[in-house]
């Protein structure tokens, strides 16, 4: 069975939600965007429950940041559902003396409404599972120059 357009429209909604609130540095918007038992998998590790995550994400957040959400895809799986979305990010790092842009990929699950964990204003959907991959990175390939990614 196919997702409903309004159930497409909802995870778009709240793919950009999630992205104001890393442009707004706004934790508790953040926050309300996870179930409270998912998993943010990074580059080169896994944080696991929403608790977690948000503490683990104010540590990378970068001194500021703007993220512009591309079009992505989404399909129906059992229980929930998965998507994909492209996201620019233009970002300075405390200490840094230039803006960094990347291009990173962020392929998720997402859970309906009465699932545990899945409540308050993101009801339907929230994010289960977010995994980061980056795929460009500029100024040149050495990512030290910007630090890990925030989010």
């Amino acid at each position: 069975m196919a997702l409903s357009t309004a159930d497409e429209f909802r995870i778009g909604e709240l793919v950009v939600r999630y992205a104001d609130a890393v442009t707004r540095a706004g934790a508790v918007q953040w926050a309300g965007t996870w179930a409270a038992e998912s998993k943010w998998h990074l580059r080169t590790s896994t944080v696991t429950g929403r608790d977690a995550i948000v503490a683990r994400w104010l540590e990378l957040l970068p001194s500021s940041i703007i993220q512009l959400v591309t079009k992505g895809w989404t399909e129906e799986t059992t229980g929930g559902a998965r998507g994909s979305w492209n996201i620019l990010e233009i970002l300075r790092r405390p200490g840094a003396d230039r803006d960094c842009l990347q291009v990173v990929t962020y392929t998720d699950r997402y859970v309906r409404e009465g699932d545990p964990g899945c409540s308050g204003s993101s009801a339907w959907p929230c994010t289960t599972a977010r995994r980061l991959k980056w795929n460009v990175h500029w100024p040149g390939a050495d990512r030290t120059r910007c630090g890990t990614q925030a989010g």
